[in-house]
């Protein structure tokens, strides 16, 4: 009888737990270092070192801003065709997680570059970060946050950029 009732108690944990509706992994709001600049967009805004200065950038279909340091290069393409990182799942140490930042859902990347693939967009730059948003609420619109640096510490940095994220 007793077996009967905690196999039955097992069985209603188990159904209860697979019930139970995936959400996206919420981080607790960092705040930029004081250093960091804020820049603002016509439709986000976020915080990067002061080592960073904007560079000159221009999108064939989309908005693209950029911005980079002697170690980092960060690129923001802001439009319909954004990339949405899921071609990089087979290169080296890909992570991926699905986050919230401002309240929207993202996946969230890290990677090294597959060496069969370095270009000089990056150049020797072998860490990747990156955040896509596949829904940012303009339209078909779509955000990809690219950081390409020279180390892991700086690749890990990339999330406090990322998580400065705010849509206006």
């Amino acid at each position: 009888m007793h077996k009967l009732i905690f196999s039955g108690l097992v069985l209603l944990l188990l159904i209860s737990c697979s019930m139970v509706a995936y959400k996206p992994k919420q981080r607790s709001i960092d705040v930029p270092p004081r250093d960091w600049k804020k820049i603002d967009l016509k439709n986000f805004s976020f915080y990067m070192p002061p080592s960073m200065k904007e560079v000159q950038a221009k999108g064939i279909d989309s908005f693209v801003w950029e911005a980079s340091s002697h170690s980092t290069r960060l690129i923001i393409d802001f439009g319909v065709h954004s990339n949405d990182l899921t071609s990089y799942r087979e290169w080296p140490n890909f992570q991926e997680q699905i986050v919230r930042i401002d309240s929207r859902p993202a996946r969230l990347c890290m990677f090294k570059h597959a060496n069969e693939f370095m270009d000089s967009a990056d150049g020797d730059r072998l860490y990747i970060a990156a955040v896509h948003f596949s829904e940012v609420g303009l339209g078909n619109n779509r955000l990809t946050f690219w950081l390409a640096s020279n180390n892991e510490a700086e690749q890990k940095a990339a999330e406090t950029i990322f998580y400065s994220i705010k849509f206006h």
